[in-house]
């Protein structure tokens, strides 16, 4: 085992590194770009333990020189982006969102975010785009294997036998692997993906070529390895996305992509990692991938959730530029040693260096402990755009209406089918009219409350839903919901979800199967409008209720192809339908907030209704003449 530099290492870094920057920017086609991430996870197991063992058999090793270098290497530019982002985050985030970036900052700084963020929602949840340090889980899941890793390594090579030392980082790397399988097996994906026992196993692979030197005999067998290894890596990101059961058993195939590269340091072929542009990217990887996740954030804040293919581009241009820089002007001076060495100038730049961090970690501790700094925007400070407060108050004011149904004297009695657009819908029903008797059936989106054959159709569901025991759990779910003993209880049927195009064609079959069990009224609202801001943070981002009241149809998007459909094919069928986005944005103005006697936004996303905005949706129906709406009111038709 030598110490000699490979090139192809660094376009490895370059090829994981670009991999994450094309799924940032959200390239269609890089769904599993994530995994940009498990490769560089292979690498720094390849590098770290090869290091480790070079310098243990040299009689030269030392924990406090290791843990030297490990800070030198990574604190610098950490602490530099995070310094920049929470700068950044004072002018642009709303008060929840700069609190939540100073809490996760100051993970970041003590590589913790890993935690942190296993406690949220996840790494793909909707709200990813309003987390500038989300990206720092890796780095903390990188740090927290190497407290341990030096330690058990040295105590294996105190045997001096490296097929004993690469059996038990095999044992240990198999057991990482299976327990992170199980972990998806029993619906534990958060566990498995940010915590760092269950992500041994990928640096247990890079630690296994290095322990054992290997390498593929002969320039045609790494010849072949290189290109095989690089469709690996390539078909991976192309075909696995965020439903894909990972880590576990199929990261097995990106990361043997990897190691076939590894294995095959002649091969000419490797000219494809070992070049001018992957070595530059390689070895500005790590500043790279500090950058781009801040400054993709910042711009979704700023403009919109949705990306265009310029803004894609430029994103990717500008993190690699600034990336470069960071690397070239703090961490390569930063990184060596002599850097360091002692003389009263240097010494006072330590100082200095250590007083900063320490002063950053205060600067995002206090942003944590102080709320966001919510005095930044002093016209909305009264405002509640608070989005978790906002959405619960929705689930309790349904919940609330539920549980008192017992002691109204009904009928009429109305039954809500649908998603989160059910809820918005069934909450408008018990603003309407109180006496009423209310029933909402959740069924999750990813569903779609239509019956329908979903294994004959597998393609067009979401990929989350594809699985047969997915398709079984909605299937139950639907024919649970839709039971002729359920039906028989009510005296209105109301259809409400986030429809998607492919639920057009089974609408008709739903309300035949509807009608074979109960001759009631039925209602199908379409889903509304989805605003290109989060309604709440862009209430407080601009600190003023001045000019935006009202959204004009450039700060929305609405399928309007399919709500003309779902209007004809409720005509054909009989029944009753209501546009949302008619009645809630007269003349295609959408309010988003009553500016005059502001209490709180009418949105607390970027499409479910508050319960502002739901007492606003109750008086436009109440003015509304047509026989849906007086179906709506009274719950009779008439």
């Amino acid at each position: 085992m030598t110490g000699q530099f490979r090139g192809d290492i660094q376009g490895l870094r370059a090829l994981a590194v670009v991999t994450i920057l094309l799924f940032h920017v959200d390239f269609d086609f890089a769904p599993g770009g994530f995994l940009g991430v498990d490769i560089f996870f292979v690498i720094s197991g390849f590098l770290i333990t090869g290091n480790i063992l070079r310098r243990s058999e040299a009689g030269t090793w030392s924990a406090v020189d290791f843990y030297l270098r490990r800070i030198r290497r990574l604190v610098p530019a950490a602490a530099l982006t995070v310094l920049a982002s929470l700068i950044a985050g004072y002018f642009i985030l709303s008060s929840s969102d700069f609190e939540a970036a100073g809490q996760s900052g100051l993970a970041a700084l003590l590589f913790s975010s890993n935690f942190v963020f296993w406690l949220e929602a996840g790494y793909f949840d909707a709200a990813s785009h309003t987390k500038p340090f989300l990206h720092f889980w890796s780095l903390s899941v990188e740090e927290q294997f190497y407290l341990v890793w030096p330690a058990l390594m040295l105590v294996a090579f105190a045997f001096k036998k490296r097929m004993g030392v690469a059996v038990g980082v095999g044992v240990l790397s198999l057991v990482s692997l299976l327990a992170a399988e199980y972990l998806l097996a029993t619906d534990h994906m958060p566990s498995a993906f940010f915590l760092m026992p269950f992500r041994v196993f990928e640096f247990g692979i890079g630690a296994l070529l290095a322990v054992l030197g290997l390498k593929l005999p002969g320039k045609l067998f790494q010849e072949t390895a290189v290109l095989v290894g690089l469709a690996l890596m390539v078909a991976s990101v192309v075909v696995f996305d965020a439903a894909s059961r990972m880590p576990g058993f199929l990261s097995l195939i990106p990361l043997a992509g990897c190691a076939l590269v590894i294995l095959s340091p002649e091969a000419r072929s490797g000219v494809v990692f070992n070049n001018p542009v992957t070595r530059l990217i390689g070895d500005a990887s790590y500043s790279i991938y500090l950058v781009h996740w801040p400054l993709i954030v910042f711009y979704k804040y700023l403009t919109s959730p949705e990306l265009s293919l310029t803004a894609q581009l430029i994103l990717m241009l500008v993190s690699i530029i600034l990336g470069v820089a960071q690397y070239h002007l703090i961490e390569t001076p930063m990184r060596k040693e002599s850097f360091w060495h002692v003389n009263r100038l240097k010494t006072g730049l330590v100082a200095a260096g250590a007083i900063l961090f320490v002063g950053i970690t205060g600067f995002a501790g206090a942003v944590w402990a102080m709320n966001g700094l919510p005095s930044r925007f002093p016209d909305v400070q009264n405002v509640e755009l608070d989005r978790e407060v906002l959405r619960q108050a929705t689930l309790d004011f349904r919940d609330a209406n539920n549980a008192t149904r017992a002691e109204k004297r009904g009928p009429p009695r109305i039954y809500v089918f649908g998603d989160s657009f059910g809820k918005d819908t069934a909450n408008l029903l018990n603003t309407l009219n109180p006496r009423l008797v209310v029933d909402h059936n959740w069924i999750p989106s990813s569903c779609q409350g239509v019956v329908a054959d979903r294994l004959s159709i597998v393609d067009q569901l979401p990929k989350a839903n594809r699985g047969r025991a997915a398709i079984a759990k909605c299937q139950q779910q639907i024919g649970d919901g839709l039971s002729a003993e359920r039906l028989a209880q009510y005296d209105l049927v109301v259809l409400a979800s986030a429809w998607q195009v492919w639920t057009l064609d089974f609408i008709a079959p739903t309300v035949a199967d509807i009608r074979s069990k109960t001759d009631v009224p039925i209602v199908l609202f379409s889903q509304g409008q989805k605003f290109r801001q989060i309604i709440p943070t862009f209430l407080e981002g601009v600190g003023t209720l001045d000019d935006v009241e009202a959204f004009d149809a450039s700060g929305y998007w609405v399928p309007d192809e399919q709500f003309a459909d779902q209007a004809r094919i409720a005509d054909e069928l009989g029944i009753y339908f209501l546009e949302r986005f008619s009645v809630l944005c007269p003349d295609e103005a959408c309010p988003v907030i009553d500016a005059d006697t502001p209490v709180a936004p009418y949105y607390y996303d970027d499409k479910h209704i508050s319960l502002e905005g739901v007492a606003y949706w109750a008086e436009q129906i109440r003015e509304c003449s047509e026989p849906v709406c007086k179906l709506l009111k009274t719950g009779r038709e008439r």
